[in-house]
């Protein structure tokens, strides 16, 4: 049995008997801690084969798998689930949601969805970092109902248990700072071809709101209001998709940044005032050139600005973790006070990590 050294409260706080099933009620009120993996589905497993690895992460102390879903048909994807779901697995389908992902076909029906830059430059001509970066913007209201519907049409699907959303934020306006020697990049303050998004709709919302255009702010970093502006575009999605889920008795999740300061100040995050079942944020210290140790220090963060009133798991990126480091970081999330961990990825993992975590997440 794992030991029970916290109360999962955020969920009981924001989970009412009208809002979600009573199956999931008890899949998550039952349990004082919780823990997590986000994985993949490989298209030529065979279902035995899948059943043993889905059996693998259950007898090693993973409660939940937040599963990405890759444009492969409906029926498969569900086929597969429900196999995790018969060894006792709960399951959200894991969607990237402003970035665009395979089985969208927007760039040539709706190329006006898109994100501008201070450039005034769309995301489509002219990707920030990589081709693939390419963003819906969160105020146009076709790609916001796009999303909401999208998300909706996901939370109807009987066989998940909730929905969870990833790239949901505006480009790296700043990259982690252990990334950007990637992309020879010295990124000291805001530069324009990273800044999003300054579409016409953006541009007159704000204008409307504020007397100005954004585009005539001379120090946008540090306009008070125009920062959050785009924190608020973000927020308003998100307490929108939520709704939606909820109203098909569907939890809500989401991979974010790791820390409340960096999530606004890198990716316009500002996850704390978000109405959401549960919070996954990213630790992957080595992005941020800081030691295991810091998946604690940040944790603590976290927990501290949400105030139980969102459950919080840490975020962990195993491929930089040893077997013998898996008790360490389980115990750095515990001892923040966060409801558990959420590993990165479950496909990656070693027998011998599974085995280490196993005892880490089991402890009499």
């Amino acid at each position: 049995m794992k030991q029970h050294h916290l109360l999962l409260l955020g969920i009981l706080f924001l989970i009412s008997p009208q809002c979600i099933s009573q199956d999931n009620q008890s899949i998550y009120s039952s349990k004082q801690t919780y823990d997590w993996a986000w994985m993949y589905l490989r298209g030529d497993v065979k279902d035995k084969k899948l059943e043993k690895q889905f059996q693998l992460i259950k007898d090693s102390g993973i409660d939940g798998l937040l599963i990405l879903l890759r444009g492969e048909p409906m029926e498969e994807f569900a086929h597969k689930v429900k196999i995790a779901k018969k060894v006792g697995l709960s399951v959200h389908v894991w969607i990237p949601t402003t970035k665009i992902h395979g089985g969208r076909n927007l760039e040539k029906e709706h190329p006006e969805w898109f994100q501008v830059s201070r450039e005034s430059i769309s995301c489509l001509e002219k990707p920030p970092y990589i081709p693939s970066y390419k963003w819906l913007c969160p105020n146009r209201e076709g790609a916001r109902e796009y999303l909401i519907e999208e998300m909706r049409s996901l939370a109807k699907m009987e066989f998940l248990d909730g929905v969870h959303l990833d790239y949901i934020r505006f480009p790296d306006v700043i990259l982690p700072v252990g990334i950007q020697p990637k992309y020879d990049l010295n990124q000291d303050k805001e530069y324009p071809e990273f800044d999003f998004c300054y579409c016409d709709v953006c541009r007159e919302k704000f204008k409307q709101e504020h007397g100005i255009d954004p585009m005539d702010i001379e120090d946008p970093a540090n306009n008070k209001d125009w920062v959050e502006f785009r924190y608020n575009s973000i927020t308003n999605l998100v307490n929108d998709i939520y709704d939606v889920v909820h109203a098909e008795g569907k939890m809500l999740s989401a991979a974010v940044f790791p820390t409340p300061k960096l999530a606004k100040q890198l990716v316009r995050q500002d996850w704390v005032n978000w109405k959401i079942d549960a919070l996954m944020p990213m630790i992957y210290h080595e992005y941020y050139f800081e030691p295991l140790s810091w998946v604690g220090q940040a944790a603590k963060e976290g927990v501290d600005a949400l105030n139980g009133k969102i459950p919080f798991y840490s975020g962990i990126f195993t491929v930089w973790i040893d077997a013998e480091e898996m008790d360490d970081v389980v115990e750095y999330s515990k001892q923040a006070g966060a409801q558990g961990i959420c590993l990165f990825n479950a496909n990656k993992m070693s027998k011998k990590q599974w085995k280490e975590l196993g005892k880490a997440l089991n402890k009499q």
